[in-house]
């Protein structure tokens, strides 16, 4: 399943909706699978990521799914988080914020993939303090003083970021 949905993903780039499922699959197909995850990252499906996020950045469903699936690829595995950093994710995941902080959606899955990037992670957890991802988190917790999802994610985000 990952193979075709990297190869939908490659030969649609300029679909939103084959980016949005596309990363909503592979949220699903990685989460808590080293081998796909593996698979994803050797075949260049960050990068992929990362593309559909550029490309679609106005598309608050592409943002949620792209977050999604970039925590997808770095859960227990330090090698993707530092393949995702370097890659540019950290980046990736805060302009998402900044550009849709209504959306809860987009802000959950967000936080969430900040949480997994710096997590024991000191170049991630680095980088997403130089270019004020605190202060987006901080942020989207104002916003969105009601929604448990938004409040949970991003607390974890704070605990990762802050934690030795």
């Amino acid at each position: 399943g990952v193979t075709l949905v990297l190869s939908a993903m490659r030969a649609h780039d300029t679909s939103a909706g084959v980016q949005e499922q596309g990363c909503g699959a592979l949220e699903s197909l990685c989460e808590f699978h080293a081998e796909n995850q593996t698979l994803v990252i050797e075949s260049r499906g960050v990068a992929l990521v990362l593309a559909a996020m550029r490309a679609h950045q106005t598309n608050a469903t592409v943002q949620e799914h792209a977050c999604g699936a970039l925590r997808s690829l770095c859960v227990n595995l330090a090698a993707n988080q530092t393949r995702i950093g370097e890659a540019g994710g950290v980046d990736a995941v805060l302009a998402a914020m900044r550009t849709h902080g209504t959306s809860t959606g987009v802000l959950e899955k967000a936080c969430a993939a900040l949480c997994c990037f710096a997590a024991n992670h000191a170049a991630n957890k680095s980088r997403i303090g130089e270019v004020g991802g605190v202060d987006v988190v901080l942020s989207a917790m104002r916003t969105h003083d009601t929604t448990s999802g938004v409040q949970e994610q991003a607390c974890a985000a704070l605990c990762c970021l802050s934690a030795n």
